[in-house]
């Protein structure tokens, strides 16, 4: 499954609770689910300060790790 994020104008913090918990049920159950690395500026600010975007994209996390980049196309 693929969550696409990208017409997300706006993300507060009851949204990004909603998020996390879903992305949390559904990677528990052995669902895998992968969030799209296209977001709006606001959207990319929030998750930004509030230190998610390794829950959003883990693969990402992993890249910059290693290599310094940030995340993907």
């Amino acid at each position: 499954m693929r969550l696409d994020l990208s017409q997300l104008e706006f993300l507060d913090s009851a949204g990004v609770r909603a998020l996390l918990r879903g992305l949390e049920g559904a990677r528990c159950h052995g669902r895998p689910v992968a969030v799209g690395t296209h977001v709006n500026g606001s959207v990319e600010q929030t998750v930004t300060r509030l230190g998610i975007g390794r829950y959003l994209w883990p693969e990402a996390a992993h890249l910059k790790e290693e290599t310094g980049q940030t995340r993907g196309p």
